[in-house]
């Protein structure tokens, strides 16, 4: 059956879509829907295992990147409400509930004044406000009137006034960079070694507040008016001074080089070294504490959101909306030192590459009908843009002034053969267009296609039975007669220096072709994150590839194939991936959520990951996770281990391999963490 192509001009609408965006960073939020304890967060901890603690309104929380492990009055603790924590040397958690008690966690055990000799020598007056430790392993904890030296022999000492003045309050406690301890009792801060002050230095700060002192190293932190912080060498003076119109939560100071202001309106941190860098996160998020973890990640505690963990401050979201609808980008391409985005609304935005952050030019066409998600963009012809839709092929000149385009057309994917011809796989065919009159001057195949290629006048041609392939002298071949492989639906094809096409498709990974060989096939099970591959993107010896589950980046410069992955845990919008594009070191995806962008070369995807054994039961009786010695009588052998890799931007995405000696030959894999 003939069909009419009709020729239309529409004129576009250009305007600044700034206000239609909104570019944030990305983060992981944990709350009471995850298994944390409350969603009023006052302190986090990490310990020497690796494990995050979080103190809240309703509970005690430990984190291991895949489960919450709650704790309550009903484990041990003396009251429900934790405000601080702290972990020693030891290994020991410390937890100060806010009443007049202290306790602390060891070895799968709580423990308190009632069970635990040193706890019972403390009984405080008063609800714990601090708690540190000095490079000799002795633990200081401070109350509003005493101090508590518990010695790393167990000797416990109480000290009421450095001053002689018994109704002067002590402040803040913080460890000494060479020994004993900074104390911070009314105007005075001293240095406390093994019972005696070294020295005495006359302070007076804004506010006596607990949490708006902070001490690391020789820098220290304090409130000097409503609206200032300032960061103090002990010995050298001042580093700086900082206006911020934000309420006061808390002050510190993380691994000596960050300064951190939480505030009902974000947490303000500064790099000590240098100042100028400055982020707030989280804006109009009240936050109550901030840590690093052993991963650089950093977490942020909230009153009443529960925690944010920071994927990556590297990577940059885009959120595109058109009134209350949210826009998709599938398709992404450059012209003229422009990066064009192609939404789901059949709108096309653009951006100037050398302009970070980012911010779009909308060119929408003026017509009522139906939208249809932009497939692809094709930008090789001098002068002209060509995107194509479920409905029409478009072309854009220049200067953005005037659009044209062919209707009714089914688009799948278009390409320039060369400055005079365009090859358009549509739905029912592939038709070349001149470029120029943008008519439609022959039909080389008839039938539905998912994808199209050409190289050296040989055509490969996706179809949801297969890929095919049509050699110069015109002689058709079905490569599924050849390979099996072949026989999947075809998504993208691109082409390697190396003479290797690299095939994406939707259900079997991803596909190396050459020499009329299959020299790779990529799945699952060597890496990648999904079999349903849906945007391919080749830049030098890096072959992007976006899936339903995340972006990977396999190195195709050797037969390795090294994978990396990168998921929302990361820091993508999203892991349901349409388009990928790369244009020098910066990576643009393109997802169901909008556009992400990143430097390639300061993104860093490194994990920890620490196996730790949690607990073993035999039959109904629970051990500690470091007990040995167990002799199981024959009819009375039921045993289960439980276990956790521990890996904070893993996401609880983790899998084991397992081998129990005497029962099995062969390593075996499990996503569980427990074996029994």
């Amino acid at each position: 059956m003939n069909r009419k192509y009709i020729v239309l001009f529409f004129v576009l609408k250009i305007c600044r879509v700034g206000e239609l965006t909104s570019q944030e960073l990305s983060y992981t939020r944990y709350d009471i829907r995850e298994g944390l304890s409350g969603s009023i967060v006052y302190c986090v901890a990490q310990d020497m295992e690796g494990f995050l603690w979080f103190g809240t309104e309703t509970g005690l929380s430990r984190f291991d990147g895949t489960h919450f492990t709650n704790f309550t009055r009903k484990d041990g603790l003396p009251d429900n409400e934790i405000i601080n924590l702290f972990a020693d040397s030891k290994g020991r958690i410390w937890i100060a509930p806010f009443r007049s008690a202290v306790c602390y966690y060891y070895r799968g055990k709580i423990f308190t004044n009632e069970t635990d000799t040193i706890l019972n020598k403390i009984n405080p007056g008063s609800y714990i406000a601090s708690i540190c430790e000095d490079k000799e392993g002795n633990v200081l904890l401070m109350e509003k009137k005493r101090l508590h030296l518990v010695r790393n022999d167990g000797e416990v000492i109480k000290w009421e006034s450095f001053n002689g003045n018994r109704e002067t309050d002590f402040i803040q406690i913080g460890r000494h960079p060479e020994m004993g301890f900074w104390v911070k009792q009314g105007d005075t801060l001293f240095q406390w070694t093994n019972g005696r002050i070294n020295s005495r230095k006359f302070f007076n700060e804004f506010s006596r507040s607990p949490s708006l002192i902070a001490y690391s190293g020789n820098y220290i932190a304090y409130s000097s008016d409503t609206y200032f912080a300032d960061v103090d060498h002990v010995n050298t003076g001042k580093i700086f001074r900082t206006r911020y119109r934000m309420s006061k939560n808390r002050f510190s100071i993380l691994r000596d080089s960050l300064f951190v202001w939480c505030s009902r309106q974000g947490a303000l941190v500064v790099n000590l070294k240098n100042p100028a860098d400055s982020v707030v996160y989280l804006k109009d998020v009240a936050i109550s504490a901030v840590l690093i973890d052993n991963e650089q990640n950093l977490w942020f505690s909230t009153q009443g959101q529960g925690v944010y963990k920071l994927n990556s401050r590297a990577i940059r979201n885009v959120y595109l909306k058109e009134g209350d609808n949210a826009v998709g980008v599938t398709a992404i391409s450059s012209f003229n030192g422009k990066i064009l985005i192609g939404g789901d609304n059949e709108v096309l935005y653009a951006t100037d590459i050398n302009l970070l952050p980012i911010t779009f030019s909308r060119f929408q066409n003026e017509y009522n009908q139906a939208r249809a998600p932009i497939i692809s963009i094709e930008t090789s012809v001098p002068g002209l843009i060509f995107y194509g839709t479920g409905q029409r092929l478009f072309r854009l000149r220049a200067d953005f002034g005037k659009a044209d385009d062919i209707y009714p057309i089914n688009v799948k994917k278009v390409f320039a053969k060369n400055n005079r011809e365009l090859v358009v796989g549509t739905g029912s065919n592939i038709v070349i267009v001149d470029p120029h009159s943008l008519k439609i001057v022959d039909t080389i195949w008839q039938g539905r296609t998912t994808c199209v290629f050409e190289e050296e006048d040989t055509l490969y041609v996706g179809t949801i039975d297969g890929l095919y392939r049509r050699l110069p002298g015109g002689q058709l071949e079905f490569l599924g007669e050849k390979h099996p492989v072949f026989l999947n639906r075809f998504t993208h094809i691109t082409a390697h220096k190396s003479g290797t096409l690299w095939m994406s498709t939707y259900g079997d990974g991803i596909v190396g072709y050459r020499g009329g060989k299959v020299v790779a096939h990529l799945t699952t099970k060597g890496g990648l994150t999904s079999n349903i591959c849906k945007a391919l993107f080749l830049h030098g010896d890096n072959l992007w590839i976006g899936t339903d589950k995340g972006l990977n980046k396999v190195y195709v410069g050797d037969t390795n194939l090294t994978i990396t992955k990168y998921t929302v845990a990361d820091g993508l919008a999203s892991d349901n991936i349409n388009a990928v594009f790369q244009q020098d070191s910066i990576v643009f995806v393109g997802s169901s959520a909008g556009v992400t962008y990143f430097n390639e070369s300061y993104l860093v995807s490194r994990s920890i990951c620490n196996l730790r054994l949690t607990g073993i039961r035999v039959n109904d009786e629970i051990f500690t996770y470091d007990s040995s010695g167990f002799v199981l009588a024959r009819d009375n052998n039921n045993i289960r281990f439980d276990f956790v890799g521990i890996s904070y931007r893993s996401v609880g995405d983790i899998q084991y391999r397992f081998r129990l000696l005497g029962l099995d030959s062969t390593w075996r894999t499990t996503r569980e963490t427990f074996l029994s």
